[in-house]
């Protein structure tokens, strides 16, 4: 019987004591999963070339990093990657993230996403492309926008 009662003891102790050590505050949650559909979008309109919903990830004023190269505005990073699919013949038709870390506090957030691009050339045997991406983001209201991304292919792409 002794026992039980400690037993119990400590579990009320434990839930009193997890209370006053909550770590998410409140809407914490909310945000980073407003986040990860932010990055979860980035995937779906480069995958349907859809520009439009492409942009309205972005900030206005937000820069790409592609490939190691200077920092360049949203819509010229567009272009290169157009131009990047055309000239390789290498339609997008998937991606998926392997490893997503999102990290916020208040209005600024960040994204570390590892994904993995799955390419095709007409003659050719799909081919895997593994990417890493740094997000960062800032919250206007109630919505998330990319203020600068770094993407950096991390697997060598044959010509």
């Amino acid at each position: 019987m002794a026992c039980h009662r400690l037993t119990a003891g400590l579990l009320a102790l434990a839930a009193v004591a997890g209370c006053r050590l909550e770590r998410i505050p409140p809407g914490a949650a909310v945000d980073a999963d407003a986040i990860r559909s932010v990055v979860a979008a980035f995937h779906e309109s480069l995958t349907a070339d859809d520009y439009l919903t492409f942009r309205a990830l972005f900030d206005r004023d937000a820069s790409v990093v592609w490939q190691g190269g200077t920092p360049q505005p949203v819509d010229r990073f567009w272009e290169d990657f157009v131009a990047w699919r055309t000239q390789a013949s290498s339609p997008l038709v998937g991606a998926r993230a392997v490893r997503l870390q999102v990290r916020h506090a208040g209005d600024a957030g960040t994204a570390w996403l590892t994904s993995v691009w799955t390419v095709t050339r007409l003659d050719e045997d799909p081919k895997d492309l593994e990417y890493r991406a740094v997000f960062l983001l800032h919250r206007r209201g109630e919505r998330w926008q990319v203020v600068s991304l770094l993407l950096q292919r991390r697997t060598p792409q044959s010509s």
